[in-house]
């Protein structure tokens, strides 16, 4: 399994590519590299998480995390199918 999280663009463009993620003190530390090129450390104040979980805290996010096992097996098979 990747040890690294990509996050694109809608036209499939590498934005952040998140490599590491970790506590250190009252923030949490992001390790990654931003366009796929600038390697980056970004900092997380504990305002900002609360804000974060805020914003993932939807019902229709739920649902998505839910349902996720089902979306990862389907593209399994889809890939299999194209191999």
């Amino acid at each position: 399994m990747a040890k690294e999280a990509i996050i694109y663009s809608k036209q499939g463009e590498n934005l952040v590519n998140l490599t590491d993620v970790k506590r250190v003190g009252d923030q949490i530390v992001m390790q990654g590299k931003l366009m796929g090129a600038w390697e980056s450390t970004m900092y997380v104040p504990p305002e900002s998480v609360v804000s974060t979980m805020r914003l993932f805290a939807k019902r229709q996010l739920l649902w998505y995390m839910i349902c996720l096992p089902f979306f990862l097996r389907k593209r399994r098979k889809e890939k299999e199918k194209h191999n």
